[in-house]
């Protein structure tokens, strides 16, 4: 852009102004345009890098059921870019796993507070995406049954802006009956199984 707005001193003094303005207007677009282009490309060689490279490997790792190696690279991706949503899922669920499936109190308590840092992260990012609120909800709702904690309200409003979000997303409204259940709203509890049998018929979760 610089070097093509350069180009107007080399421009014959004997243009009339008239000329000389059309030229400059037209070359000024043309360095406005390169130069977004360029930004663009930029973002574009990011996601290309942190999709080519560090996702799919971390999803490698994943399949491979090196998991800790995995963790690296889902950071890795989200240093690069941390504007796409998908890496935010996969990473804060290995975490959450990590978390569920380790016998010590201390690293559980470590792997759900990653988790659910990494969700935060992704309602920051994405705060119209209903998973990332419910994703955050679940990894509350496990650390409270793994860590035998007192049933946070937070988890009420998380999956409550979930379903606001995605008004069909039958899980979040199964786990709302289920909150709903174990803070002593039977009645309300059953009411929302009953709206998520309506809205997914095929939701054995409600059934039960």
């Amino acid at each position: 852009a610089v070097l093509i707005l350069g180009v107007l001193a080399a421009m014959d003094k004997s243009d009339s102004h008239t000329l000389h303005l059309h030229r400059y207007r037209k070359l000024t677009a043309t360095a406005v345009t390169l130069t977004i282009l360029l930004t663009g490309s930029i973002v574009g060689i990011r996601q290309y890098l942190a999709d080519m490279f560090y996702f799919k490997a971390a999803m490698v790792s994943v399949r491979q059921r090196t998991f800790m190696k995995a963790l690296e690279y889902f950071d890795a991706a989200l240093r690069i870019n941390p504007h796409v949503k998908e890496y935010y899922v996969n990473y804060g669920r290995i975490l959450l796993q990590r978390g569920l499936i380790d016998s010590d109190k201390a690293i559980k308590s470590h792997y759900f507070n990653q988790a659910a840092s990494v969700f935060a992260r992704h309602i920051k990012i994405a705060p119209w995406h209903a998973l990332a609120y419910y994703n955050l909800a679940a990894v509350n709702i496990k650390r409270i049954e793994q860590l035998q904690e007192p049933l946070d309200e937070d988890v009420k409003s998380l999956l409550k802006k979930s379903m606001e979000l995605a008004p069909f997303f039958s899980s979040a409204w199964n786990q709302y009956a289920e909150t709903l259940w174990r803070s002593g709203k039977k009645d309300e509890a059953h009411r929302f199984w009953s709206d998520t049998i309506a809205i997914n018929p095929t939701n054995l979760d409600a059934r039960r």
